[in-house]
């Protein structure tokens, strides 16, 4: 069922089978993107540890050095053997930290291939809704509220999968999902979420629409800088979205 139309042209409708294709495709690629921000953090991490620990930067350093000179490459086409090992130290460890730092190919995978496979039975059930944003019939955005629990009649939802395509972010998207989701979601006393550290634009976007950042866990798999926040919005007993 069409829920709302623009005069730019986005639509927000409810998700039908035919659109697992492009919703896969739209969460991968966000969750994607994601990969420069954690390098941000792994780089940053790695340049730390090096002045912390100068002595192991150097022992790697040291290392590379002796392979370097083994290959008997001119000092006067490098300006000295010890600084180019150190930059090839330096960039190898950038590879390293980047390949360990891959965002979440299990998550990602996992996604995919449960919920996001799914999506009638896990979300559009107990009031549930997961809602698709369009434009010239491409999926340029997309959210999901999945019921969790009921206390006193009324409902508890997980915001979840809010994704909007990097060319249409910025031109309120993600806003018109958010409330269109809230109108849709029935007897709603709660609604929480999760939401990583690094996703800042989202971060804006729920604390613009009522939301409140009520807890902050690190999670050290990819770097003891990385958070997982939480945030949730409370309803008056009036509401009945």
């Amino acid at each position: 069922a069409l829920r709302t139309m623009n005069d730019d042209g986005i639509e927000i409708r409810d998700y039908c089978p035919d659109d697992e294709a492009q919703v896969k495709s739209l969460f991968e690629t966000g969750m994607r993107s994601m990969s420069f921000e954690l390098a941000k953090l792994s780089y940053g991490d790695m340049w730390k540890t090096a002045c912390k620990n100068p002595l192991v930067w150097t022992t790697t350093t040291l290392a590379v050095t002796r392979v370097v000179a083994k290959t008997k490459v001119s000092m006067q086409m490098f300006g000295g053997t010890f600084i180019m090992s150190s930059l090839l130290s330096f960039a190898g460890q950038c590879l390293y930290w980047t390949y360990m730092y891959t965002p979440h190919d299990d998550y990602i995978s996992h996604s995919l291939n449960t919920d996001l496979s799914n999506i009638p039975n896990v979300y559009q059930t107990n009031g549930g809704r997961f809602l698709v944003a369009t434009k010239d019939n491409q999926i340029v955005g997309m959210v999901a509220g999945e019921f969790k629990q009921e206390i006193k009649g009324r409902k508890v939802y997980e915001l979840r999968r809010m994704s909007v395509d990097r060319s249409m972010q910025g031109r309120g998207v993600g806003k018109r999902l958010v409330q269109c989701l809230e109108r849709d979601l029935h007897q709603v006393c709660k609604i929480f979420l999760d939401c990583s550290s690094v996703q800042y634009a989202a971060h804006r976007l729920y604390l613009g629409q009522g939301f409140r950042l009520i807890n902050k866990t690190a999670y050290e798999a990819y770097s003891p800088r990385f958070m997982i926040c939480q945030f949730e919005k409370e309803y008056d007993q009036q509401k009945n979205c």
